[in-house]
């Protein structure tokens, strides 16, 4: 079954994910598949890691200590970077 994440989530096809680059937001549009298995979209950013690369957790730290596993921080007005998923809700703003 194929299904398209970015609409499942939030119900708009012009959405994002939360923690996913503007240019690897396509990588989720066809559904993700990891360990063997397609990944429900509920799975997405749910807070439990599924995908032993951390790839259903762009948008929090439940995969965090995976040197892979990296949040996308737009930074409105100043310039987009990097963060590893461990900063992800920790308290301190990283994408300030």
């Amino acid at each position: 079954m194929r299904w398209t994440l970015l609409g499942a989530l939030v119900g708009s096809p012009a959405a994002m994910i939360r923690g996913v680059a503007p240019e690897m937001q396509g990588q989720y549009a066809q559904g993700l598949r990891c360990n063997g298995q397609e990944v429900a979209a509920s799975a997405i950013n749910d807070n439990y890691c599924d995908c032993e690369d951390g790839s259903d957790e762009p948008g929090t730290g439940a995969c965090s200590g995976q040197e892979g596993t990296l949040f996308h921080c737009a930074n409105v007005g100043s310039t987009p970077r990097l963060v590893y998923a461990s900063r992800v809700g920790d308290g301190i703003c990283d994408c300030c």
